[in-house]
């Protein structure tokens, strides 16, 4: 759950998060449906850097550009600086 969430427990969740369909595998977040992926492997480090990535939005979503949609960011690539 993010900060920014409501803590309204009342809804229940329907179904799994992490489905497969025939051979191509998706995972459902608030945000949407996202994949399709090849094996459960590739779903699993997408997902990773996706939470990531709204955890970051989450902590410092302040920070970006005037200019950056924080609703259409599902993505960000964050590397350590290089000396």
């Amino acid at each position: 759950m993010r900060r920014s969430d409501h803590k309204d427990f009342s809804h229940q969740r329907r179904g799994k998060r992490v489905y497969r369909v025939g051979s191509e595998w998706f995972y459902r977040t608030r945000e949407g449906k996202r994949g399709p992926f090849a094996n459960e492997m590739e779903l699993r480090a997408d997902l990773l850097s996706f939470v990531g990535t709204m955890d970051f939005l989450d902590e410092k979503g302040d920070d970006l550009p005037l200019d950056v949609d924080q609703d259409d960011v599902t993505y960000i690539d964050i590397e350590a600086p290089r000396y």
